[in-house]
């Protein structure tokens, strides 16, 4: 990713966990979303596995990220959708 797309993917980063695989907090760093201008998509990803070292056995972890987007841009997007499905049923 180059140093633009990383820009802007932090700046659309508004709350980050760590959680353990059953849902213990471990971390966490939020910004507010503001649900009238914003919309947000969780995205979810393991972390930690065990790497086969018997010495350190880790238990698996949890990244949690939300991201907000523009809600203006993506309700314009489901409204030309739903006008061009329209119009391709006749």
């Amino acid at each position: 990713m180059n140093g633009l797309a990383s820009a802007w993917v932090l700046t659309r980063l508004r709350r980050i966990r760590i959680e353990t695989c059953n849902g213990a907090l471990l971390g966490e760093r939020e910004r507010p979303i503001d649900a009238g201008l914003e919309r947000s998509l969780l995205v979810r990803r393991a972390i930690g596995a065990d790497d086969g070292d018997e010495e350190r056995p880790e238990e698996p972890q949890v990244l949690v990220a939300t991201f907000a987007a523009p809600r203006a841009r993506l309700d314009e997007l489901e409204a030309v959708q739903a006008f061009a499905q329209a119009y391709h049923r006749g």
